[in-house]
């Protein structure tokens, strides 16, 4: 068998350790390079633990890419529970949009891959052209500490609306901060290590981070139809950097494994995301 990417291409439908729905995906294959994609991630709050499931067509999930970017620039009505009518619109002030190239690399032996940041040029020409002050752009360059991840909300499988929403102002869990584990069936089927630090970017509008991922030969794309749920979970190696966790992989990489390298551009702000980022 040989792994399949880390997420299956269509629409996932993202939820946290309480069953919440927190997030939708949009995924799409890209040409080149062979066998990459593109991700389109659309968080109304970072977690420290992510589940994944498939997005299905009675779910509301977009069939086109057109019908998801009219979700993610819609704002969610009025007091309504957010997602779950996701045609009614997604955003919400200070939702946090990605847009991110995942790519399969060959490991080698002191040679940590380089990541392609899809929107990384966009972002630079927006931001040159922008009235003064400019919007600020902020890149993750490394990872110092691991902060107390925020408690999960109670209530499990409660409603939640807009007022439930945390404020932007507040300490905001990782998406993912150091190495994270995906488990399947039962089983550790990958691995996972992250720059981004959440806290260094609360006041800037776009920003990047790095994020690689080793998957076993058994590995199912999260979202996959057949797959049931997949878990991303903070691991305890306790990684500092990507070097660290590039040596992991070339120690654990095996026939079939898939090693991949994802550039992700973010954005967070009050209002949608510009047509152009999407």
């Amino acid at each position: 068998m040989s792994a399949m990417p880390m997420l299956a291409e269509g629409a996932i439908v993202v939820f946290d350790q309480n069953d919440m729905i927190v997030g939708y995906v949009f995924v799409e294959p890209l040409a080149k390079p062979a066998g990459s994609q593109l991700q389109r991630w659309i968080l109304r709050e970072p977690r420290a633990q992510y589940r994944f499931r498939s997005w299905t067509a009675d779910e509301g999930a977009p069939a086109s890419l057109g019908a998801w970017k009219s979700m993610a620039l819609t704002p969610t009505p009025a007091r309504a529970t957010w997602g779950a009518t996701p045609s009614q619109g997604l955003w919400v002030a200070g939702a946090t949009y990605v847009v991110a190239q995942a790519t399969p690399v060959i490991p080698a032996a002191g040679v940590v891959p380089t990541p392609k940041f899809p929107r990384h040029q966009a972002i630079i020409a927006h931001t040159l052209a922008a009235p003064s002050p400019p919007k600020r752009v902020g890149r993750a360059s490394s990872v110092t500490a691991q902060p107390k991840p925020q408690a999960a909300p109670p209530g499990g499988n409660r409603p939640s609306g807009l007022a439930d929403l945390p404020h932007h102002d507040e300490p905001t869990p990782q998406v993912i901060l150091g190495d994270y584990v995906l488990r399947q069936l039962g089983e550790v089927r990958g691995y996972c290590f992250g720059d981004l630090v959440f806290q260094s970017h609360k006041k800037d509008t776009f920003f990047e981070s790095i994020e690689y991922a080793l998957l076993g030969p058994q590995y199912l794309g999260a979202g996959s139809a057949n797959t049931g749920t997949t878990v991303l979970d903070a691991g305890r190696l306790q990684y500092k950097k990507a070097s660290q966790f590039h040596d992991f992989v070339l120690q654990r990489h095996e026939q079939g494994a898939r090693y991949e390298v994802t550039g992700c551009n973010y954005y967070c702000g009050a209002a949608p995301p510009p047509e152009w980022f999407l």
